[in-house]
């Protein structure tokens, strides 16, 4: 197996998580998205796994990174707003960023 493919990086991070070994999952996240930055999931689970440590500084700093990598990606931007983070811009369509005010 080589270790140097992003892909060898999510299944020993897929092996963290059901060995529940957090540090193992988070660090084989993170590896495997500065391999490849456009490896969305890898972003989404470094923030949940952040969250659910309670590292929400982590989270943050996980989706924010993410959406660097990835402008705009509607999963990363949906994972912003259900953690509250004020960058989280609102998605196009009905009720998002291109929707105009009612006239008064």
């Amino acid at each position: 197996m080589r270790t140097d493919f992003p892909e060898t990086r999510l299944r020993l991070a897929g092996v963290g998580l059901t060995l529940r070994n957090w540090r193992m999952a988070r660090q084989a996240f993170a590896e495997a998205v500065s391999l490849d930055p456009q490896l969305v999931q890898g972003w989404i689970m470094q923030a949940r796994i952040a969250a659910a440590l309670e590292d929400r500084q982590g989270a943050a700093r996980a989706v924010s990174r993410g959406l660097a990598a990835n402008p705009g990606d509607p999963a990363l931007t949906a994972l912003a707003r259900e953690m509250g983070l004020a960058a989280a811009p609102r998605p196009p369509g009905p009720g998002g960023a291109d929707r105009k005010a009612p006239a008064p």
